[in-house]
């Protein structure tokens, strides 16, 4: 069963007034991490289509064949769901500025990747493009460490029972039925991100990071955003740090792409220290 992360604060609230100490929210979710595939999917970085209240998650890739013919049909139908398309892979320049595209135009990128061959996509800040990039590639990290065979495309909803249905590429029909209101209104990324950006200060030169607990590294200076995991005691190279939502955040290199390109996290500042 996957917990909310109502109810999963909830539960932190009452252990709090019992007493029990908390250092930071990213410790706490290593508890349970691996039982918030739907609150991961929910904060992770989507473009949507469509205004229904209950969502389909299609986890797939701007050059999946399979992936375009399944954002096709649903831009072609009348579908009684919003879709909401997490762009989890990218193999050249112009796949980062179409996942780009797709995150911060939502329908419009969609169509511009999907529907419009060739077409331009508008200008996109590089700086950004790194950032979604880098975010939902740790997204990415953490769900195929919780789901096993998960391809481009795969197909994610709540069901009416409160879990997650993790399915390959099915017809568009089957997905009628059996669907639960998200409960998740959608976000404007394009001012979320700005702001990140806005608010990041680099370092003067990198410096080691060590983690004195157990922790998670996240996708955004977020503790509700995906993770790709806890970690116990590892050393990372800090570039930059932020403060978000009143936690202050170091910005790390947390992983390699498949190309070594570095893929950078962040992890909640009193969870480690400078080494």
């Amino acid at each position: 069963m996957l917990i909310s992360k109502r109810t999963f604060l909830k539960g932190i609230a009452t252990g709090a007034m019992a007493g029990a100490a908390s250092p930071s929210l990213a410790q706490s979710l290593c508890s349970v991490w691996d039982k918030t595939v739907l609150w991961d999917l929910r904060n992770a970085l989507w473009g949507t289509s469509g205004q229904n209240e209950k969502s389909v998650y299609l986890l797939g890739a701007p050059w999946c064949p399979f992936s375009r013919q399944a954002v096709r049909d649903y831009l072609s139908g009348n579908m009684p769901f919003q879709l909401r398309f997490v762009p989890i892979d990218t193999v050249q320049m112009r796949h980062k500025a179409q996942q780009a595209d797709i995150v911060l135009n939502n329908e419009q990128g969609l169509i511009r990747t999907f529907m419009e061959k060739d077409t331009k996509v508008p200008s996109i800040n590089p700086e950004m493009q790194k950032l979604i990039s880098d975010a939902n590639f740790i997204a990415l990290n953490g769900f195929q460490q919780r789901m096993s065979n998960i391809a481009s495309p795969t197909f994610i909803y709540e069901t009416s029972r409160g879990g997650a249905s993790v399915v390959g590429h099915k017809p568009w029909a089957q997905f009628t039925s059996d669907l639960q209101p998200l409960g998740h209104e959608a976000t404007d990324f394009s001012t979320r991100l700005e702001n990140i950006l806005a608010q990041t200060r680099k370092l003067g030169r990198p410096a080691e990071a060590k983690t004195i607990y157990r922790t998670a590294v996240h996708a955004l200076p977020d503790a509700g955003s995906p993770s790709s995991g806890c970690v116990s005691y590892t050393t990372f190279k800090a570039v930059a740090e932020l403060r978000q939502n009143d936690i202050d955040w170091v910005k790390v290199q947390a992983l390699l792409s498949n190309e070594k390109e570095p893929i950078y996290g962040y992890v909640d500042r009193r969870d480690i220290e400078f080494t």
